[in-house]
């Protein structure tokens, strides 16, 4: 209607809705690590982002031709739950996403430092962890000790059965980082005390003790303390003594336990056992015969708890109380106890004559005799093959022998007897044998 043509104009301008993807990514990473792979967010309809909430600190988001950026090094642990508000378009739209910043592996100090002695139970130590899910394999600790982790906490217990400082790292394993759990435990060792079994040697006649038996432990008195115990076989009874030595001339189990007085340490109790052995008072040796092929001496001790053992002049001592093939002259014959109380001796003669003798001039085997013949009125003929009388001797002169001559001519190389009248065990006797004259 009206005049004319006229139109009514104007502008509608119609926004985009603001839209938004979820995060490319959720990452999970170490704090003071960098986000290798940064978060981005695709949006639509925006012209930019507001103020960032919830991010880590270190961690930064950008915007450019439709994407945020997240990226960054947190400097932070825990689960960030972030939201940044996109600007411009219609609607309020945040871009969401989760990172998650795990904490470096943590041990505190052990909550003790031990000293303690072998063999004994150790109070547990403990370390409080952070960020480990458990231990790897310890180094370092005591044979009899281990290392368990449960709770966020490492605990260190047992016996340990080697001695020495051992400094222990126990590795964390899981979570972020390399970190130890360090510490020190000291294993004192026991004292060792020694004591020795001994005898007391015992008069026989009176019953009497003749000394007394020494215990020493080899410990030193100024590093440790001493307790001893004895027992009668029926009774123990603690000793007024707390030395590292002591003597006694009574019979029965001695026992002591010492204690280092610096570690505190205190051995196992050791014991010994004291016994008593009576004095021989005499030995008899006898021999089987005069001018036998295998003359024996048998001794005979007198008294004495034994066992004894033998010994002829300077030879070994043995076991058995005979002696065999034994040479004709003066012996002298030892007996001793194993126990250390009998020391005796005497001296027996064995009557032998020379088989052989060779009067050439060396010195050696030049005259014929009898050995052993101590009896000043013994007789001795000596005779040749045909029973012709050579040479007359009797005791008193018998050990310089005879030199193979008659008259003063020398006799030549054959065999020759003799008849010898001696006594032997109170009773007259004569024997008669041969021997050889070799040149």
């Amino acid at each position: 209607g009206g005049c004319g043509l006229l139109n009514a104009t104007g502008t509608i301008v119609v926004d985009s809705v603001i839209t938004v993807s979820a995060p490319s990514t959720t990452p999970t990473l170490c704090v003071n690590t960098s986000l290798t792979t940064p978060i981005t967010h695709n949006t639509t309809g925006a012209s930019g982002i507001g103020t960032p909430i919830g991010l880590p600190i270190g961690v930064t988001a950008t915007w450019f031709n439709n994407t945020i950026t997240i990226s960054g090094i947190p400097s932070v642990s825990g689960t960030f739950n972030y939201a940044i508000p996109l600007s411009g378009g219609c609607g309020t739209v945040n871009a969401t996403g989760t990172i998650i910043v795990n904490t470096n592996n943590s041990a505190s100090a052990p909550s003790s430092t031990p000293t303690l002695c072998i063999n004994s139970t150790l109070t547990p130590i403990t370390h409080n962890t952070t960020g480990t899910s458990g231990i790897g394999s310890p180094i370092g600790l005591p044979t009899g000790v281990t290392a368990i982790w449960f709770n966020n906490t490492i605990t260190i217990s047992g016996t340990p059965t080697a001695t020495g400082t051992f400094n222990y790292s126990i590795p964390l394993t899981g979570g972020c980082g390399q970190a130890n759990a360090t510490g020190t435990i000291t294993v004192n060792s026991l004292p060792q005390p020694i004591l020795t079994d001994g005898v007391i040697c015992v008069d026989p006649l009176t019953g009497n003790p003749l000394q007394n038996h020494f215990f020493d432990t080899g410990l030193s008195a100024s590093n440790h303390t001493f307790e001893w115990t004895y027992n009668d076989g029926n009774t123990t009874i603690t000793l007024p003594h707390n030395g590292s030595t002591y003597s006694t001339n009574l019979v029965g189990t001695y026992t002591v336990a010492a204690t280092n007085i610096q570690t505190n340490c205190m051995s196992s109790p050791v014991s010994a056992v004291v016994t008593s052995s009576q004095v021989a008072s005499g030995i008899i040796a006898t021999v089987n015969e005069a001018f036998a092929q295998n003359s024996m001496i048998t001794v005979s001790v007198v008294g004495g708890s034994g066992p004894y053992l033998y010994q002829l002049n300077d030879g070994e001592f043995q076991v058995s109380n005979v002696f065999e093939n034994v040479s004709g002259g003066t012996h002298i014959v030892r007996v001793i106890d194993i126990l250390g109380c009998t020391f005796l001796s005497t001296t027996v003669t064995v009557i032998k004559y020379m088989l052989f003798f060779t009067p050439n001039g060396d010195g050696y085997n030049d005259r014929w005799k009898i050995n052993g013949l101590n009896q000043n009125d013994a007789k001795i003929n000596i005779f040749d093959r045909y029973g012709k009388l050579i040479k007359e001797m009797t005791g008193i002169n018998s050990n310089s022998g005879w030199d193979g001559t008659y008259n003063g001519d020398v006799l030549p190389a054959s065999d020759y007897w003799f008849t010898i009248d001696f006594i032997e065990n109170d009773v007259q006797r004569t024997f008669k044998a041969h021997f050889s004259l070799k040149r």
